[in-house]
């Protein structure tokens, strides 16, 4: 717990990436340093638009 709160945003980002890719918390967490930007070029990548022009992202925040 102590290592998400020096990181909140890489806490929301692993957060993102296990509803995206369905895997365990603790194997993202091992795997990845995830800022919510980056996920969400990530996204914009896999479908080919635009992060600024052709994106409308909602991001919900909930407790890990």
């Amino acid at each position: 717990m102590h290592k998400e709160k020096s990181n909140l945003w890489n806490a929301i980002g692993v957060k993102m990436l296990y509803w995206l890719l369905g895997k365990p918390i603790s194997y993202i967490c091992s795997r990845y340093v995830a800022e919510p930007k980056a996920v969400f070029r990530l996204i914009t990548a896999a479908e080919n638009v635009d992060l600024y022009k052709d994106l409308t992202g909602i991001l919900v925040v909930n407790r890990i």
